[in-house]
């Protein structure tokens, strides 16, 4: 679900011909949010590490920092299972990509109204 105050900016991402999209002021990253609207898995490098990642819920913080919550299916935890709920600096995941294939659900304590995010822009 996409927030209804978002705006369109006139400038346009050079690799797509789609207008940047703004909300609250700040430019959103638009691969996140075609992710959670296809429930695609992403793969990012985030603090050096690959990870394979399912975006549950996009936003900004208090503070108009650009997050995603997360569940982290590779590399996961010290036992190689799932980790949910990592909040992930948008600007901090590099390389990002979608990765074909399965479609995730909400991971079980996923919540639409997220506490770590002032500003909801798109979820599950």
């Amino acid at each position: 679900m996409v927030n209804a105050s978002l705006e369109f900016a006139g400038r346009e991402h050079a690799s797509s011909k789609e207008p940047d999209i703004v909300f609250h002021g700040v430019r959103i990253n638009r691969s996140i949010c075609r992710a959670i609207e296809k429930r695609i898995r992403l793969r990012c490098k985030y603090d050096t590490k690959t990870r394979i990642i399912e975006p549950q819920c996009h936003g900004l913080t208090k503070d108009l920092n650009e997050v995603v919550r997360i569940v982290e299916i590779y590399p996961g935890d010290q036992y190689g299972k799932p980790v949910e709920g990592k909040l992930f600096i948008a600007s901090k995941m590099l390389g990002l990509s979608e990765i074909a294939g399965k479609v995730f659900e909400p991971g079980p304590h996923y919540n639409p109204e997220d506490k770590g995010m002032k500003y909801i822009h798109c979820h599950l």
